[in-house]
């Protein structure tokens, strides 16, 4: 019976904690995801999924998802001001987004 709707609001509570550590509380800086202010930002998702919940679920998922974006590394653009494909430079560099 309950079973859904509880899990339900703990998915959607986790997810909520999430947002305030990642975003809010600053464990994420946002402005490294500009490749351009204004025009070109990067967009990241971090899907979590628990198995089991033995007590610890909200710690468990804070902590992967910062372990995730710890180890991501953001890809190196820069914008050319032409339409020629051979304008635009793609390359990796280590970048900080926490």
């Amino acid at each position: 019976g309950d079973a859904p709707y509880v899990q339900k609001l703990k998915s959607n509570r986790i997810l909520r904690i999430l947002e305030r550590t990642l975003l809010i509380g600053g464990a994420m800086d946002a402005e490294a995801l500009c490749v351009q202010s204004g025009t070109w930002v990067w967009r990241l998702h971090v899907d979590v999924s628990l198995l089991d919940d033995g007590g610890n679920a909200m710690d468990a998922c804070v902590l992967a998802a910062v372990a995730a974006l710890r180890h991501y590394r953001l890809p190196e653009v820069s914008i050319g001001g032409g339409d020629d494909a051979g304008d635009n430079n793609v390359g990796y560099q280590e970048t900080t987004i926490i």
